[in-house]
């Protein structure tokens, strides 16, 4: 189940980050943790200047994850998983980001965003 303290914190870079790091807990144990791209890192990185409606984490799919995201209600749409009731929207594009598909000028490393609870990458 998705705890419901993350559901009640109202729409931003705090209930992002609070969704974020609660998915990657899911992936605990397995051979890499997910890595935050897209909308929703870009939210976290402005602080909220920036929104988006849905996160994409780059990382394996193992089935021990796909059973941990069918648990509290997760749908499987090919590399897209929708929890419809809490409105959330997460897409597993794959398993590696490729550096050469990135858009010119953009950087290829990593950030860690930390809040006073959680830590994802």
């Amino acid at each position: 189940m998705i705890p419901d303290e993350i559901l009640s914190l109202e729409e931003g870079p705090g209930r992002t980050a609070a969704l974020v790091a609660w998915l990657q807990i899911l992936f605990e144990g397995e051979d890499a943790t997910p890595v935050l791209v897209g909308g929703a890192a870009v939210e976290l990185y402005t602080l909220g200047t920036y929104t988006t409606g849905d996160v994409v984490l780059v990382g394996p799919v193992t089935p021990s994850v796909v059973q941990l995201l069918k648990e509290p209600g997760f749908e499987r749409h090919g590399r897209h998983w929708l929890h419809e009731p809490a409105q959330i929207f997460v897409e597993l594009p794959g398993s590696v980001f490729d550096p050469e598909k990135r858009p010119r000028g953009s950087s290829s490393r990593a950030t860690k965003y930390a809040s006073s609870r959680q830590r994802i990458f």
